[in-house]
């Protein structure tokens, strides 16, 4: 599971089973890349606040984009890549607490289980 053989222990482990926002820390990204045309939308305060009008809807009823400043497509929020510090949106999610890096092998194998569902791996620490 992890790189980490000298068996420290870690505080545990939490199962998301229903939408969820991760993030991998405290800084904000300050940018988000569009999967359609590669064009990055700079988050200033009013591309955030569609962004996070987004993000609401998202969460309470799993359907939202946001239109590309560059190219006009409307994009899904869990489409979305995100510069600095990433965010994913998904569910199931994983979320491990105070341990080690997580090896390549373990994290290819929630992929494999879901048949190539697409997998985010945000690594973060408070």
């Amino acid at each position: 599971m992890t790189d980490d053989r000298d068996g420290e222990p870690w505080d545990g482990l939490a199962v998301h089973t229903r939408r969820t926002g991760f993030i991998s820390g405290a800084d904000m990204p300050g940018a988000a890349l569009c999967p359609r045309c590669g064009a990055f939308a700079l988050l200033g305060d009013e591309t955030w606040q569609r962004f996070g009008t987004a993000m609401r809807t998202w969460y309470d009823t799993g359907t939202a984009t946001v239109d590309c400043p560059a190219c006009a497509t409307a994009v899904a929020v869990p489409d979305w890549a995100w510069d600095e510090a990433p965010l994913a949106f998904g569910c199931p999610g994983f979320e491990f607490w105070n341990r080690p890096d997580l090896t390549d092998a373990f994290r290819a194998r929630p992929a494999e289980l879901l048949d190539g569902h697409r997998t985010a791996y945000v690594r973060g620490k408070l």
